[in-house]
């Protein structure tokens, strides 16, 4: 019996080990057209069975819209647009729940913007090239 209860303990337990929450949310809210980004980073191999099941959105800690999902079309990341009306100041949460255990949450403050500016992208300074010395001429030995 004792066998038995291990093999079976064996058998079931790499199906949990690819089980795992979502890894990161990156929101952005669009002011003028009151539209919430969410992308969540999410890595599945079977984005049928494991994928994001559920997002919940909170403003201001009130919950304002759950909803569900039936998989995940991009096997890294899921994303979507959300309709959610918020003025400038307003703190919302998002939470994801993964469908084989574990979530993750995120909040972002809206700001009077209609779009965050991008951050400026860091350019590369460019050093001179050390001081190269012609190869001597092969042509040229003295005689």
């Amino acid at each position: 019996m004792k066998k038995y209860l291990l093999t079976m303990l064996l058998l079931m337990w790499p199906l949990t080990a690819g089980a795992h929450p979502p890894s990161g949310i990156l929101l952005t809210y669009d002011a003028d057209s009151k539209v919430l980004h969410v992308d969540v980073s999410h890595v599945s191999r079977d984005h049928i069975r494991h994928h994001i099941r559920k997002i919940t959105i909170y403003r201001n800690g009130m919950e304002v819209m759950s909803k569900y999902f039936h998989q995940q079309i991009d096997p890294a990341k899921f994303t979507q647009d959300f309709p959610v009306n918020a003025e400038a100041g307003d703190v919302l949460k998002i939470e994801a729940f993964s469908t084989q255990g574990g979530s993750l949450e995120e909040t972002l403050t809206v700001s009077g913007d209609a779009v965050p500016e991008a951050p400026p992208v860091p350019t590369r300074s460019i050093r001179p090239a050390p001081d190269v010395r012609e190869p001597p001429d092969v042509y040229s030995w003295p005689r």
